[in-house]
Formats: structure tokens, C-alpha cells, sequence
């Protein structure tokens, strides 16, 4: 699988970023790059610097505020165009904890958050209902009210629920 196959694959946070670049040794390329399509595996960078497919080099990507990551990389490819020159670096040393953060910023969650809000408002009508239940059973006079407000109630309920059906998204 090529890079350019491989980039695809994985979520790119779609924005830019200032990238210091540096070579191996710890000179300076470029200390005004732009970082773009930045993912867990590499970025894409724009810069006025001379890079060479193969490079190995220093780099410190600075995220949002007051958030950087430094690691090394290698430059995977390079296209100049008449403004700048653009190349692909792929992380080759990037700390543990710098590439779970990279991670959950460009992968979401698995969590389906609208199912769990749907049941939990689900248990809590539920739950609600039965203490209302409880409560106007063991009360003599709230018993009475509840058998007039009982046929109101269930109509209530089937609406709520017809509506909620005409609504729903068609899978």
C-alpha cells in the first residue's frame, strides 16, 4: 500500500498549524511551515525550506493553544509548487502520550451518545411514572383523580409515541 493510499484511510484533522522543521541534527528548515491534514500517522507541510523524499528530520507541531508535539519524521514525498514546497511527513518518533492526544482529536468517539440519551430518557419517564403510580395508589383521595386521569394519560402516552414513530429517520 502506498502512502498516499495509507492517508486516506485515517481521519485528518482538517485544518493548519505552525510546524517548526529542523533537520536531523537540529538545524533549521523552517521555523514558519504550515501543517495541514494532520493525523495519527503523519501531515502534510507547507514550507519555504528545501526538504528531500527521504529526509529524516526534528519537527514541533504547535496544536491549539498552548498545546505542541514534538517528535521526529521522515519526508515520504515532496511536490514543489511555483508558492512553496509541499511534502509528507510520517511520524517516526512521536511520545506515547503525544499520539493518543493526535488520536482522540481525529478519531470520534465510538460511544453512540444519541441511543444512550434515548434510553436513559426512556428509564427515566419510566421510573417517574411508577413513584407517580405508587404514590396515588396508596393515597385515597389522588386514587380517585388517577382512575378519571387514567384514560387521558394512556392517550397521552400513545400520541407521544405515534409521533415519536412518525419521526423517527427511515433506516
Amino acid at each position: 500500500m502506498t502512502h498516499k493510499d495509507e492517508r486516506r484511510q485515517t481521519t485528518r484533522i482538517l485544518n493548519e498549524f505552525y510546524v517548526v522543521l529542523q533537520d536531523d541534527k537540529g538545524g533549521l528548515i523552517d521555523d514558519h511551515a504550515l501543517a495541514h491534514d494532520v493525523s495519527d500517522k503523519g501531515f502534510k507541510v507547507e514550507t519555504n525550506g528545501v526538504l528531500e523524499k527521504g529526509q529524516d528530520l526534528r519537527f514541533r507541531l504547535h496544536l491549539f493553544e498552548r498545546q505542541e508535539i514534538l517528535g521526529r519524521g521522515r519526508v515520504v514525498w515532496v511536490d514543489r509548487t511555483g508558492l512553496a514546497l509541499w511534502g509528507g511527513v510520517e511520524f517516526r518518533s512521536l511520545p506515547g502520550a503525544d499520539r493518543r492526544r493526535l488520536r482522540r482529536l481525529t478519531r470520534p468517539s465510538n460511544v453512540k451518545w444519541p441511543v444512550i440519551i434515548d434510553k436513559a430518557f426512556i428509564a427515566a419517564f419510566w421510573a417517574t411514572a411508577s413513584v407517580v403510580l405508587w404514590i396515588g395508589l396508596m393515597s385515597p383521595v389522588l386514587r380517585g383523580v388517577m382512575l378519571d386521569l387514567a384514560p387521558k394519560a394512556l392517550a397521552a402516552v400513545a400520541m407521544g409515541w405515534s409521533l415519536k414513530e412518525l419521526l423517527r429517520p427511515r433506516r
